[in-house]
């Protein structure tokens, strides 16, 4: 399985990627880039931003404002529980 590197090294020296950052909940999607990245095709890049967003806003919208803030609250108290040894 290739893992989608998304800034590098931290400055603990550990490499996050993507993939991580999503299986963990800090991120909710991973757009795919075009090829050559981004700054290759930035036209390319910003529709597949655009779509992302509508497409969210859009399932967002179904929402009520109380299930949107549940939502909302349950994810942020999610980020900082530690689980491991």
């Amino acid at each position: 399985m290739e893992r989608q590197q998304s800034g590098g090294q931290s400055s603990a020296g550990v490499e996050t990627y993507g993939s991580d950052l999503l299986e963990l909940g800090l991120i909710d999607q991973i757009l795919p880039e075009p090829l050559g990245a981004a700054h290759a095709d930035p036209v390319q890049a910003t529709e597949t931003l655009k779509q992302a967003l509508l497409d969210n806003l859009a399932r967002l919208r179904e929402l009520d404002g109380a299930t949107l803030m549940r939502q909302r609250y349950d994810k942020f108290r999610r980020m900082g529980v530690f689980a491991g040894g």
